[in-house]
């Protein structure tokens, strides 16, 4: 069997061996110095396609068959070296052959690809002339179609006989994107109004387009890597730039609310995403941590979500559940839809319970002493009965509602007990100091907190009865549906209906 070196492999010797790196790995070959020369010269043989025959032949030394056998292991179990079992098509370009050689784990078959693909390029001449053009430049030959393509969204469409290849080529204002074949329908409404920005493409952003969309049919054809169907390249016209954000659609929510917001978390992604992480660095994170998302491109109308926490994590979740409820006063999110429907409830519910004079805060309420503190609450808060007072509510067994307030600032927070909720609303006072010092002026923001929806939505037989039975009357809920994006969103989220108020269960 013929081996060949990846092309684009460097290599050379050093004091522990040879030193490989090939487009796909590094690595050192671990060698006594008195082989590194001769391995270097196989490598270098290896070059062009040779047998292990060959090799031998060439030190005139039969007994080093078993040391080149080694080596020769070695070098394809890393990848450095490949196979060539397969016939280059005549008519693929030299440089599109190296490329599939150096990135593909099979590199014949991807070359047969590249041969047999029947692709049509539909859209205006200019642009469809210059992704054609392209395509040639990639062993790729491609019909061209003039007149646009059927879908509207795009300014230009490339497809093959099959239906396996759709790649498309549209324009949101100033900037044009590129849209792989596993991002068609309705994803390219949503990614245009995400990516909209004022203006019109300028002639460099198209042709720089042209070519990132006959490198995404390149990559798709050849099967060079399992994220190229579910690529977006974004090219923006000034200032000339383009990036690449891979979408990873989740198909269902993750059931521990604690764990959500994780670092590689494609929805959070500040191109195509709802939203991003904007915590201010300035932002003071201890004794208690805060957290921001803001709107993404796209979702102009939405605020931002502020949330707090004893740690960022918890402080981001937070947040995340503050933006994804928006400013609906019957909006609802958390880790699954009960516990979103709860969240909505446990908030409408606050209200009512704390919409009473404005003198509720006079001397005559006393400071509730038989409440025991847990020590979770930040330890300045606890400089003496005088420094806050609160109030307690029980709406129904084993589920409290407390209102703080230390003079200046009035908070409120549930808890599945007293201690638990005097605890977070002290807390959540400390968070809207801390908001109030930053400048923040976002007076809903770290007002009331209803994270344990959670955990008491775990703990209920029927969620929606339970809710009834807390507002008195009939519950309704719609969720928010999910991003056609990212799939199922990261939190479930979504509002009571406010025509459902119907006699009390």
């Amino acid at each position: 069997m013929r081996l060949k070196l990846r092309p684009s492999t460097v290599y050379g010797g050093t004091a522990d061996g040879v030193f490989v790196q090939t487009p796909r790995d590094s690595f050192t070959l671990r060698l006594p110095p008195a082989l590194v020369e001769a391995v270097c010269a196989w490598i270098r043989t290896l070059e062009e396609p040779h047998t292990v025959d060959d090799l031998v032949r060439q030190t005139g030394n039969p007994k080093a068959g078993p040391v080149i056998e080694r080596v020769v292991q070695q070098l394809r179990a890393r990848g450095a070296i490949v196979p060539v079992d397969y016939a280059v098509p005549g008519d693929v370009p030299e440089a599109a052959v190296a490329y599939v050689e150096s990135h593909c784990e099979d590199p014949g078959t991807a070359l047969d690809r590249l041969a047999s693909a029947k692709v049509t390029v539909s859209g205006p001449e200019g642009s469809a002339s210059a992704v054609r053009d392209a395509l040639a430049d990639r062993g790729v030959p491609a019909v061209l179609r003039t007149g646009g393509p059927q879908d509207a969204a795009a300014l230009l469409a490339v497809r093959n006989d099959d239906g396996t290849l759709d790649v498309r080529l549209a324009v949101a204002g100033s900037r044009v994107w590129v849209a792989s074949s596993g991002l068609a329908g309705a994803a390219h409404d949503a990614l245009r109004d995400r990516l909209l920005r004022p203006g019109t493409p300028s002639e460099a952003a198209l042709r720089l387009a042209a070519g990132l969309s006959a490198d995404q049919i390149f990559r798709e054809l050849t099967g060079l890597d399992s994220e190229a169907a579910r690529t977006v390249h974004v090219v923006d016209s000034a200032p000339l730039g383009w990036r690449t954000v891979v979408v990873e659609p989740r198909h269902s929510a993750p059931a521990d609310g604690r764990t959500l917001l994780l670092d590689d978390s494609s929805a959070a992604d500040d191109l195509i995403g709802l939203y991003r992480r904007d915590t201010p660095g300035d932002w003071p994170q201890l004794p208690v941590c805060l957290a921001r998302i803001a709107p993404g491109p796209g979702s102009p109308g939405w605020p931002h979500g502020i949330g707090w926490g004893r740690t960022y994590g918890e402080a981001e979740n937070e947040a995340l559940r503050a933006f994804l409820r928006s400013d609906d006063a019957l909006g609802g999110a958390g880790a699954t839809p009960s516990a979103a429907l709860l969240d909505a409830a446990l908030r409408v519910v606050a209200e009512e319970l704390t919409k009473t004079s404005a003198d509720r805060w006079l001397p005559g309420v006393p400071h509730r002493a038989d409440i025991p503190a847990t020590g979770a609450a930040p330890a300045h808060m606890e400089s003496g009965p005088a420094s806050w007072r609160h109030r307690l509510h029980e709406p129904a067994p084993g589920l409290y509602l407390a209102e703080v307030t230390d003079g200046t600032r009035q908070t409120a927070a549930w808890g599945l007990s007293p201690a638990q909720a005097r605890d977070l609303s002290v807390g959540c006072a400390e968070a809207r100091r801390l908001l109030d010092t930053s400048g923040v002026r976002d007076t809903s923001a770290c007002q009331l907190d209803t994270r344990v929806s959670e955990e008491l939505a775990a703990a209920q037989a029927d969620v929606t009865e339970f809710a009834a039975a807390l507002l008195g009357r009939r519950v309704a809920w719609r969720p928010t549906p999910p991003d056609v994006l990212v799939g199922a969103a990261p939190l479930a989220a979504g509002h009571l209906d406010p025509a459902a108020s119907g006699a009390g269960k």
